[in-house]
């Protein structure tokens, strides 16, 4: 099977070899691996007004866990007294992801850290801003989160933490995890005030004094003279603040109201976080993931073997196209298994076992290469009417494939990498960029068929037949159509649209769509005689032979009998065609 597979995209295509494909492959299987429940995000250098760190859902008695290592701004002798309350953070609360925009408008004509926390009426908003000159951190809770339990603390992170690094580095080194400590008995305390300002927790406690009730704590200097400060900070959600938490951190020096004459300040951050649930490592939204994947795997496996038997009953009216349809069936089953298996390990430890998500990133960028190669093939009516690609089906080809690989490596890179990092946001907006035009290029072969067969339709002989085709090709189009904007905008609707803890139903409305879309591409190409595609077939086949055989005495009476039957079928079937449409 998998070397007819790959007889069948070599004939097909001609563009990509397969020494190529594996050099592809092994370049994605090299790409450092990112972790997004336990994670290290490391920044140099960078000038942004506005960095995400971190989106997360939190269920009652979730944690996060932020450990600010290493906070740095550059140049190094601006005065304190200006630097004061230029750079923070701010942690939202919200129960859609629709509600986050509303930060980035009140931060489009004013830096957020310059407003009042209780200015922002829809969410609620913890306000974290540096008093360099002071040493500390004042925090501004509105009333949506007055009562929010959130504490600093000198407590080390309790968890395994892997590496991101977003700036060109030579180390080897890409990803490290420390072992699990727990806190011992000497640490479990209730709050106790130190001299330098930190306070020492007990986790479990229930009766601790939120920082919001504090106001400050303490910003604790690294290095004399190299304005290197560090902190650390814990949130306990209870229930009544269940919610989808956003992260930022802002510097307002470069923000466009406060440029002054393209003077950037830029800062260096090293941070540490974890985000956990009562019993996962993801997100409230992410929690059902894992068994919607599996089940998911499971219907694409029996819909796959339900495929080949059909196959097999019916080999003598199989093409080829019809194995790699189900060959495309096959590697969308287990690149679901594998996605299934790959978010347990990080629900049940916070970080993804390797072995797993490199069989879950292989199967998913074969599925996307496969799928766009089958619905292009299909559309230019290869192996069905014709065996032979024309020119411009293989520019699509040429134009399609490669795009789909880049598209492929983006979407892996985007989902791996943190959401603060740079790479994430280029390679996410080159992933939408060079998908839409995917999207576009498989419908150029389908409308040329569509534009082909109408014309074709017009001449004698072939009338009927053409117009049969014709239908079935609208049709076609239809689905690809439906297919692209439910996947692409109606899913992202959702995603924006539904409770922070149903965010799971973008990833099963767009698998549910592909799933109907292939059991409707399956249905309308199966091999069967009753197909249009293999009957029309042998029908012109049929007809050509028995012209072959008239005389030229006879030939223009006959043809005008079939052109006579002929008209009064197709205006049956342009009947028809209407009332379908």
């Amino acid at each position: 099977m998998l070397l007819f597979l790959t007889t069948s995209m070599s004939i097909s295509i001609g563009i990509v070899k397969s020494s190529t494909i594996f050099r592809i492959l092994f370049i994605i299987l090299l790409l450092p691996n990112f972790d997004c429940r336990k994670h290290r995000l490391i920044i140099k250098n960078d000038i942004r007004s506005s960095i995400p760190i971190t989106t997360f859902g939190f269920l009652s008695d979730g944690t996060l866990d932020v450990d600010v290592n290493s906070f740095i701004y550059h140049p190094n002798d601006l005065d304190q007294a200006t630097v004061s309350s230029k750079f923070g953070f701010s942690l939202a609360r919200t129960l859609s992801s629709t509600s986050l925009s509303n930060i980035k408008n009140h931060g489009f004509q004013n830096c957020i850290l310059n407003k009042k926390a209780d200015s922002f009426s829809n969410i609620g908003i913890v306000l974290m801003k540096f008093e360099i000159q002071n040493n500390s951190v004042l925090l501004e809770c509105n009333s949506a989160l007055s009562e929010l339990r959130i504490f600093s603390t000198d407590l080390p992170l309790p968890q395994k933490i892997s590496t991101v690094k977003t700036v060109s580095d030579h180390d080897s080194e890409h990803r490290s995890k420390k072992q699990i400590t727990g806190i011992s008995a000497t640490n479990s305390r209730q709050i106790s005030q130190k001299d330098d300002g930190i306070i020492q927790i007990d986790v479990e406690s229930n009766n601790l004094k939120s920082l919001c009730s504090r106001n400050s704590f303490r910003l604790i200097p690294e290095l004399a003279g190299k304005n290197q400060y560090s902190f650390k900070f814990r949130m306990i959600v209870d229930s009544v603040y269940e919610g989808l938490f956003a992260l930022h951190f802002h510097n307002c020096f470069n923000h466009g109201n406060e440029l002054q004459e393209n003077k950037f300040v830029s800062v260096d951050l090293n941070i540490d976080i974890v985000e956990k649930n009562i019993n996962s490592f993801l997100s409230a939204g992410e929690i059902p993931l894992p068994r919607l994947y599996f089940d998911l795997s499971v219907v694409f496996f029996i819909i796959g073997i339900v495929w080949f038997v059909v196959l097999k009953n019916r080999r003598q009216e199989t093409f080829k196209i019809h194995y790699l349809m189900g060959v495309l069936v096959f590697v969308k089953a287990f690149s679901l298994l594998f996605h299934s298996i790959n978010n347990h390990f990080i629900s049940k430890e916070g970080f993804e076992v390797e072995t797993w998500a490199i069989l879950y990133y292989i199967t998913h960028f074969l599925k996307g290469a496969l799928l766009f190669i089958t619905i292009v093939l299909i559309g230019t009516g290869w192996a069905f009417i014709k065996h032979i690609l024309s020119d411009k089906d293989k520019k699509i080809f040429v134009i399609v494939i490669p795009l789909q690989v880049i598209a492929n490596i983006a979407d892996i890179i985007t989902e791996e990498s943190e959401e603060g990092a740079l790479i994430h946001l280029y390679w996410k907006k080159i992933f939408i960029l060079v998908d839409m035009i995917c999207c576009g290029a498989i419908l150029f072969p389908v409308i040329w068929s569509i534009r082909h067969l109408q014309e074709a339709s017009t001449t004698d002989g072939k009338a009927v037949i053409n117009l049969k085709k014709l239908i079935l090709f609208r049709f076609f189009y239809i689905m690809i159509v439906f297919y692209i904007y439910f996947t692409r905008i109606i899913v992202y609707l959702v995603e924006i649209t539904v409770p922070f803890n149903y965010l799971w139903l973008d990833a099963f409305f767009q698998h549910f769509a592909t799933l109907i879309f292939f059991i409707l591409t399956g249905y309308h190409f199966q091999p069967a005689s009753s197909n249009p595609y293999y009957q029309l077939t042998q029908e012109e086949i049929e007809m050509d032979e028995e012209v072959l055989f008239i005389q030229p005495s006879t030939f223009t009476e006959a043809k005008k009998r079939n052109r006579d039957l002929e008209s009064g079928a197709m205006k049956n079937l342009i009947h028809n065609s209407s009332e379908y449409d």
